[in-house]
């Protein structure tokens, strides 16, 4: 008698049964440990997602040429207000104490730019971040300079640390950039820096010897009035190529009240703005640190406040409100919620799948089994994609396109564990059937035989659904659906190869202790039979099974339009709500958002549009 595909292909999995789950187990362990991480090689933004057709991603394109390293693609904002009165001088103290740290951290950041693009060979592009950097620092220390003297005899009888009440970091770090400028720094700025004024500008043409003394002159004064302030600052700062700033890397300039070009547009009688551009798209992941880093400053701002203001200034007048918002702020709280949802959805997935498979089979192993066999799945297919989109970003295999999204990683979680549950279950069920009636080698032989073609079947149409995903224009979409697609396929092989060797493996165990570890020789119960479906001798689950089996096949038209009676009335609320959508990025978020908050402290006091114009 000639053998079936599936049944040649079944004898061989449970032949080899020990060398099959070894296998899958070193292999998912290789994968974990020498595979890319998700977020290594994952994309995000919002116009990553757009064809290279679209106006906005080509205007895009045209932008990043005419302003190569200093376009802006979002913002965040810290709002200084009060809802319903002028801003007092008390106010104008917590504003200063804020701009100076943030010019300072802006000089930071753009002086270590400085020194990284100086070291890979991009002097022309470097030059320019030493004058950002130079101007950064000079207007931290003159912003510290109207704080400390409008500061009077509050300051407060703590020692000084480098921010605190001085800005002494500042003194100390712009000594140290003027000193290196005679090794580091190019003698000629060859273009403007981000921030378009007439001090930006101006070229600075070769030092002369007097300008050179002139230098080390300032030089020796910085460091020394640093150390004045505080003396403990050498062995407290760590120099500036070491101090941690990865997350400040998008920052590109800062725009306050106090600014000499654009000042008088941020600010109104009742509230002060200080703008951060930023070349990260608005739903980059790094905008979550970023967003975080900044909160950091803002609320060390306010906790200062509170050490020289006294309690009768805050009783009098209470505290002004200072929040963070803008485009990014709004899309990394955003991104944060939804970091928080899509772990909770994990966990959530594999708790509920949990909870389904001990109630089904009130077994153990039988609970196990499923949750290895997905567990190994997940790593393997996340491996699989990791390896492919790196091979496509380095161009290692031609023609290769294959892109993942930080957000596409829930989705192969979900769907791989929705989606192995039933082939798992599908199996585990024929196995039941079949080991009361044969040996268990021949049980789990006869099994794999027997759902393979359903297993196949059910996972194609999936597999190719997804992948027809592959037409798409949305680039989302476009990558997302085939890559779902080759996960599903890792998962259907893992089920119907690694299950069923587990299952070999344990033997009748598995279903203990509803069986107590042996599977009885008793005839398959059918549905049309002599054994009524009020008989009790079996368990409660099977009786429960055969009696809605029974009532299913023979009211067919009766259990349609229950279901029907059930769905519709939900389906009539989603046709009704389908047009109620919001493209409004901060609606994602809860009115007591810090960063919705700020939006209406903008739209109350300035008028959004005014700080997110649209460029033509």
């Amino acid at each position: 008698m000639k053998t079936s595909a599936t049944q040649r292909f079944s004898r061989q999995v449970i032949a080899r049964a020990h060398w099959i789950v070894l296998g899958w187990v070193v292999f998912a362990v290789l994968c974990k440990a020498f595979s890319p991480s998700w977020k290594q090689v994952a994309l995000d933004g919002d116009f990553e997602y757009l064809p290279a057709t679209q106006t906005s991603v080509a205007g895009g394109k045209l932008l990043d040429e005419a302003f190569f390293g200093t376009r802006a693609r979002s913002q965040m904002v810290v709002t200084l207000s009060r809802p319903e009165q002028d801003l007092t001088k008390t106010d104008r103290l917590v504003g200063l104490d804020l701009i100076r740290r943030l010019y300072h951290r802006l000089g930071e950041v753009a002086w270590q730019r400085a020194m990284q693009l100086r070291d890979s060979d991009e002097k022309d592009t470097s030059a320019r971040w030493w004058n950002v950097a130079t101007q950064a620092f000079d207007q931290a220390i003159e912003i510290d300079s109207q704080f400390y003297e409008a500061l009077g005899d509050r300051v407060p009888e703590t020692s000084p640390t480098p921010y605190e009440p001085r800005l002494a970091i500042a003194y100390w770090d712009r000594g140290n950039l003027l000193g290196s400028q005679t090794v580091d720094r190019p003698s000629v700025v060859p273009g403007p820096s981000p921030k378009f004024n007439d001090a930006t500008e101006k070229s600075q043409p070769d030092e002369k010897p007097s300008a050179v003394s002139e230098t080390t002159a300032r030089v020796a004064q910085d460091l020394e009035s640093a150390l004045v302030l505080d003396s403990d600052l050498p062995m407290s700062v760590l120099p500036i190529s070491k101090r941690p700033l990865k997350d400040w890397e998008p920052l590109l300039d800062i725009y306050s009240w106090e600014d000499r070009t654009l000042g008088s547009q941020l600010k109104t009688p009742r509230a002060r703005l200080a703008v951060l551009t930023l070349s990260s798209e608005l739903a980059a992941t790094g905008n979550i640190e970023l967003l975080e880093q900044l909160q950091e400053i803002v609320d060390q701002t306010v906790a200062y406040s509170h050490a020289y203001l006294t309690e009768e200034e805050r009783a009098k007048s209470g505290s002004p409100e200072l929040l963070v918002t803008g485009s990014a702020a709004i899309g990394g709280q955003t991104l944060s919620a939804a970091r928080s949802a899509i772990q909770y959805t994990e966990w959530f997935t594999v708790v509920m799948i949990l909870l389904l498979l001990a109630i089904v089979y009130r077994a153990p192993l039988l609970v196990a089994v499923p949750l290895f066999s997905i567990a190994v799945a997940v790593m393997v297919s996340t491996a699989a994609v990791t390896f492919l989109t790196q091979a496509s970003q380095s161009g290692l295999v031609p023609g290769l396109d294959v892109q993942i999204y930080t957000t596409s990683r829930i989705f192969v979680v979900v769907i791989l564990f929705g989606a192995g549950t039933d082939y798992c279950l599908f199996l585990i069920a024929r196995l039941r059937e079949e080991a009361a009636q044969s040996p268990w080698p021949v049980a789990c032989r006869k099994a794999l035989t027997q759902v393979s073609g359903a297993l196949i079947g059910s996972a194609l149409t999936t597999i190719v659904g997804l992948g027809m995903l592959w037409f798409a224009d949305f680039g989302k979409f476009h990558h997302t659906g085939p890559i779902i697609a080759v996960c599903l396929s890792i998962g259907l092989l893992v089920c119907m190869t690694l299950t069923p060797a587990c299952l070999s493996l344990l033997g009748p165990k598995v279903f203990w202790p509803t069986s107590a570890g042996q599977v009885s020789r008793e005839p398959r119960i059918q549905l049309i039979s002599n054994r009524s479906v009020n008989d009790k001798d079996g368990s409660p689950g099977d009786w429960l099974w055969n009696w809605m089996a029974i009532q299913l096949t023979r009211r067919p038209m009766m259990t349609l339009l229950i279901g029907l009676a059930l769905l519709l009335p939900p389906a009539w609320v989603g046709f009704q709500n389908e047009r109620t959508v919001t493209y409004d990025i901060s609606g994602q978020l809860s009115a007591s958002a810090s960063t919705r908050q700020g939006m209406r402290v903008l739209d109350r006091e300035f008028g959004i549009g005014q700080l997110a114009p649209i460029s033509v």
